[in-house]
């Protein structure tokens, strides 16, 4: 439900424009809910152009004269009008600001721009076309490592026995970066399942703080609104196991097929990830009984899914170091395979 109407010359041209810079804007990974949270940012962050939720600097207490002790700011529903001291003068409003005031607009979207814009969903993506090499690198392993065994048995002599050698140290490091290519084809792909986790999550808590602010709204309750931000652990999502769907076994990924293979590898790991339920978890909690402690609390929030989907990303990126240095610990040092020949005579 969208906040109480209000005039479209009232409206804020910049939030529109900010929307469209950091397309947002028709943006299926976050568009509906960055609309609705937008709306309400726009009205709790300009009481000028409604005569609704506001901050107010209130009167508090009463001296023996009938006056206020003192003044404070107080979240109200609607304007707080105070007469002039005399009888007959028109009341006015008193002091206000937005129940907001700390808070900028962008502060509540900026944490979604690092995760608005990535294709991961489909093979316009760095990430798709890396697979598919390393694939095509796995496939030529698979196909002709083996044949550096089938050293010529016709050839005798000191030069093929080095020979001999050389090749079979060759045939090592083959087999190894196989091994390496095998598991990086299927570690890939998980970078873009962690993007879209983390989209998953944020979604969540934007939907999440909205549906607090419509109902604070519409209940005008004074009790703590909760809301437990349910999404998947990225940490869980970079341990998951992942089939690259090349099309078959021994199967070349051309051009024409790389966006094919990888968004059919996506979605069967999305689909075995995101669509079980026993795989969601809470992963952040929104609360608070004024607008501004919900509004803290949604920050807190994102900042909770943000640090825990990085950590996922950097525990990807150390999986990839691993493999760098398990394949150089296992093959031999090149300098050392190179043949043994006899000094030339002098």
């Amino acid at each position: 439900m969208a906040p109480p109407a209000y005039g479209e010359s009232d409206r804020h041209g910049d939030y529109h424009d900010y929307l469209v810079d950091h397309n947002f804007k028709d943006n299926p990974r976050f568009g509906e809910n960055v609309d609705r949270l937008s709306g309400w940012l726009e009205f709790l962050l300009h009481p000028e152009i409604h005569q609704h939720d506001r901050e107010a600097f209130v009167p508090v207490g009463k001296t023996g004269g009938g006056g206020p002790t003192g003044y404070e700011w107080q979240e109200v529903p609607e304007p707080v009008a105070t007469g002039m001291g005399h009888p007959g003068a028109p009341k006015v409003e008193t002091e206000f600001r937005s129940v907001l005031h700390e808070y900028r607009y962008s502060d509540f979207l900026d944490p979604l721009v690092a995760v608005s814009t990535q294709q991961v969903e489909t093979g316009a993506n760095l990430l798709a076309t890396a697979t598919a090499a390393v694939n095509n690198i796995y496939w030529a392993g698979q196909k002709f490592t083996h044949e550096l065994a089938n050293f010529p048995s016709e050839w005798k002599g000191t030069a093929s026995v080095e020979a001999e050698r050389f090749v079979a140290r060759l045939e090592s490091v083959a087999t190894q970066l196989n091994l390496v290519v095998g598991d990086l084809r299927e570690l890939l792909p998980k970078y873009g399942l962690a993007i879209r986790a983390a989209r998953i999550n944020l979604d969540a808590a934007v939907s999440g703080i909205v549906d607090k602010f419509e109902e604070k709204f519409h209940t005008r309750a004074e009790f703590e609104f909760s809301f437990d931000v349910k999404g998947f652990l990225v940490g869980v999502v970079a341990a998951a196991g992942v089939t690259y769907l090349s099309g078959g076994a021994g199967a070349v990924i051309g051009a024409a097929m790389i966006a094919e293979a990888w968004s059919g590898t996506f979605k069967e790991a999305a689909n075995n990830l995101f669509n079980e339920a026993e795989n969601e978890e809470k992963v952040a909690q929104i609360k608070g009984v004024l607008w501004k402690d919900l509004a803290a609390s949604y920050l807190r929030a994102v900042d909770e899914i943000l640090r825990e989907a990085t950590a996922g990303i950097n525990n990807l990126n150390t999986q990839m170091a691993e493999l760098a240095t398990n394949f150089t610990k296992a093959v031999p040092k090149f300098e050392d395979s190179l043949p043994q020949l006899d000094e030339a005579p002098r």
